[in-house]
This record gives C-alpha cells, structure tokens and sequence, in this order.
C-alpha cells in the first residue's frame, strides 16, 4: 500500500513513477521510529499539552482527521479547526516533538543507507 500522494499526482499529471525509494524510506523510518522511547515520550507531552488546552486527541492521526478535509478547499476554518491547530502546533514545541522525531527519523534512515550501500560494495 502506497501511503503518499505520488500515485494520485501521476494520475492527475500523467507521470508514471512505480517506485518512490526516498518515500519508501521515510515511510518505514516514520513506522519503525515510532515505538521509540525517546518518541513516545514526546508524544506523550504533546498529547498531555494538548489536553491542557481543551482537545482531547489520542494520537497525531486523531488530531489531523479533525483538521479542515480537502473537499472544503476555499471554505474559512471553523473556530474549533484553528484553535487545533494552534494547540497542535504550541504542544510540538513545547514537547520538543518535531526535533525528537527527526532526530530519531535521521539515525534510523542513515543506519538504512549504510547498509544498503554496504551490501551493493559488498557485490
């Protein structure tokens, strides 16, 4: 399953890409960094903060499926969508989330090309 957005861009511009490496790879190290202690500490104080600020979210994925949907491009955001995001984006900084997971994201992707580069000299 292809979670990015390359099939429906080359639906749309006629581009035929059937492989995506570096999207691939962002995909597995956002999957395989997740469980991280270091991670799921910030996302905990992100959710904490959240909470603090009157929305109640489970997980990133609960708190983007509120946000605007792509069928009321041109439509204002309601009250309740700006305030979201406007807590969303105060929490990350206040849990060091953004940072913590890139950082997190950053090693497991090295780790990935070093062994990929390392099996293809290996050859």
């Amino acid at each position: 399953m292809n979670d990015t957005c390359i099939p429906e861009a080359n639906q749309k511009v006629g581009v035929i890409l059937p492989e995506d490496p570096a999207g691939d790879l962002a995909g597995q190290s956002l999957k395989a960094t997740r469980s991280r202690p270091d991670v799921q500490r910030a996302l905990s104080t992100w959710s904490s903060c959240m909470a603090g600020h009157g929305h109640q979210v489970k997980s990133l994925d609960d708190a983007e499926g509120r946000f605007g949907q792509p069928g009321r491009i041109g439509v204002r955001p309601e009250k309740a969508e700006v305030s979201l995001a406007t807590a969303d984006v105060t929490c990350k900084g206040t849990a060091g989330l953004v940072p913590t997971w890139y950082t997190a994201e950053t090693a497991y992707q090295n780790k990935q090309i070093t062994s990929a580069v390392g099996s293809c000299q290996g050859s």
